[in-house]
């Protein structure tokens, strides 16, 4: 998304966040369905982990990352349901 936003009329940086913020909206309409809370936090949750793969250029940290959140949803907090997971991970966290 990066690479396809530089140009002209966009910064590096411009194109960085904005390819950031995409491939989280991405993220989030893969992830549906769910409330508008658990929108929310796998919106946040695509940001981070867009911002780690930024900040490494590396995919092993947003992948380890992912398997983490998915497996204390899922495992420590009995979350098995995701769009149950992602409406009440914000209040969890």
């Amino acid at each position: 998304a990066v690479e396809g936003l530089r140009g002209r009329w966009i910064s590096d940086r411009g194109a960085v966040i904005a390819g950031v913020v995409a491939s989280s909206l991405i993220f989030t309409v893969f992830h549906l369905p769910g409330s508008i809370s658990a929108f929310g936090f796998r919106m946040i949750l695509g940001l981070l982990l867009g911002a780690a793969y930024v900040w490494t250029n590396s995919l092993a940290l947003p992948i380890g990352l992912h398997f983490m959140t998915n497996f204390a949803l899922n495992n420590i907090y009995g979350l098995s349901n995701v769009a149950e997971g992602g409406a009440r991970a914000a209040m969890l966290l």
